[in-house]
């Protein structure tokens, strides 16, 4: 970038409104203007506040709030009872990720990744790659999870699968998951 866009850049940064702090329900309270700090120590401040704001107004654009959680059904019921799933016909490396898959995670996350009354099914819009990108999964099977999105309590880490496994069972959910609807395209990620 030239010199002269940096410092037009940095002159609408020392002109934007100082956000000290933003209340629960979502309003903005004692707000104060920058202008062209006179010393380093405030520039620096004035840099840190301009990334909070820009962070905020992506945060809300892109609708990392309440709204978007709602849009995916995570309710007790909707959870005990197994989804429906088609059965695509799978990959050599999702055919050996579906014999994993079955030997070490099908007890709570069921036949097919469909969900039991004992954890969630894997066949469902939350974890599309978007949202549970593969290294969630590969995190979810070497640490365990906390509970977040369903009531079946924190998951356990998985021992015993190494990094070659991982990647063949997120092969096998994500064919799934994209024969189910829950993705369209070559969204597969780097496990297949």
């Amino acid at each position: 970038m030239r010199l002269e866009t940096w410092k037009y850049l940095y002159d609408i940064q020392c002109s934007l409104v100082r956000l000290r702090e933003f209340t629960t329900d979502k309003t903005f309270a004692d707000l104060t203007i920058v202008t062209h700090p006179a010393n380093a120590q405030d520039r620096t401040r004035a840099d840190a506040h301009l990334i909070l704001i820009v962070a905020f107004v992506l945060l809300t654009l892109t609708g990392c709030g309440e709204e978007s959680q709602q849009q995916y059904d995570t309710s007790e019921s909707s959870a005990t009872t197994p989804v429906a799933v088609t059965r695509p016909t799978l990959s050599e490396s999702a055919r050996a990720g579906e014999a994993l898959f079955n030997a070490n995670c099908s007890l709570c996350h069921g036949a097919n990744a469909a969900g039991t009354h004992q954890g969630p099914p894997l066949i469902h819009k939350i974890y599309e790659p978007g949202h549970h990108s593969d290294f969630s999964f590969r995190n979810a099977v070497r640490r365990g999870v906390r509970q977040h999105h369903w009531q079946f309590g924190d998951m356990a880490p998985v021992a015993g699968i190494s990094a070659d496994d991982e990647a063949q069972i997120i092969c096998y959910v994500r064919e799934m998951q994209r024969a189910n609807g829950i993705f369209k395209g070559d969204a597969l990620g780097t496990a297949c």
